[in-house]
């Protein structure tokens, strides 16, 4: 048995969007139970390429704890996505057993609808006051959990973002110089409850892959990438579409809808005009 896990493991690890799209084609009581088994780092890097319905099918078939160690590994965008597809009952065990700062960071994401900016937020962000210094700034992302994927943002008292510091610019700049002397105007914003739908074509994405999300009252939620919007998107799509024999009734449908319109059509040539059909 050792040598198929050590083939399972070495798979998982060098190729997680490939296993993943594996996963998904198994039944969810397999897939549950190789995330029981695989080290959760493994596990992690696969559940996160998953589509968030699939993997939250899986997750549904594996303990709490476990299913909390998985989604502590992952970012909090994609963990915040799969727990939306989590009963709530079980969301709620899970979110308990998760570290407090991700769990505090889902719920604010689970907060917003589904469809929506705020959904698919990446919340690990470095945001300072004016006052702070560069040493001060390069001190957090030192010891920040992941890279942040934008800059560094310059925040007011409410959170609503002043300015923003690029790395490069950050890491010639003195270590005792202000970052509101160093910070250039943020180009734009992304309000959290703009519709997935049209968000990409939203003028916040001129000329950069990541825009900061800010909530009604200005305050910056997060970023979000490029990527990770059209993702969401898609998504939101498979999760949304039609089962095989939903799909074989539509289409049964849409051919009987284009029969009676041949019909009617043809009618309309020697009878008289009616009133068009809602």
């Amino acid at each position: 048995m050792a040598e198929p896990d050590i083939l399972s493991n070495a798979f998982l690890a060098s190729h997680p969007d490939a296993a993943a799209r594996v996963l998904e084609q198994l039944p969810h009581e397999d897939a549950a139970a190789l995330f029981e088994r695989v080290p959760a780092r493994l596990g992690a890097g696969v559940l996160n390429a998953m589509l968030p319905y699939t993997a939250a099918r899986c997750l549904q078939l594996v303990e709490a704890p476990r299913a909390a160690m998985l989604l502590a590994a992952i970012s909090v965008p994609a963990a915040s996505a799969v727990l939306r597809n989590v009963p709530e009952a079980q969301r709620t065990r899970v979110l308990d057993l998760l570290p407090t700062a991700t769990a505090l960071a889902c719920r604010a994401l689970l907060g917003y609808p589904e469809d929506s900016v705020g959904a698919c937020v990446d919340t690990e962000i470095i945001a300072l006051r004016p006052g702070s210094r560069a040493s001060e700034a390069l001190d957090a992302l030192r010891t920040a959990r992941s890279v942040p994927a934008g800059p560094v943002y310059v925040v007011d008292a409410l959170r609503r973002p002043l300015g923003q510091i690029g790395l490069p610019e950050l890491m010639r700049a003195d270590a005792q110089q202000r970052l509101d002397a160093l910070m250039v105007p943020v180009p734009a914003t992304l309000p959290a409850v703009t519709p997935l739908a049209g968000a990409q074509g939203h003028p916040a994405w001129r000329d950069v892959d990541v825009v900061p999300v800010v909530e009604r009252g200005g305050g910056l939620v997060g970023v979000v990438l490029r990527h990770a919007l059209r993702r969401a998107q898609r998504s939101r799509s498979a999760s949304i579409a039609p089962a095989p024999e939903a799909l074989a009734a539509l289409l049964a449908l849409s051919y009987w809808n284009a029969v009676v319109g041949l019909v009617e059509a043809t009618l309309s040539v020697v009878l008289p005009a009616r009133r068009e059909r809602p």
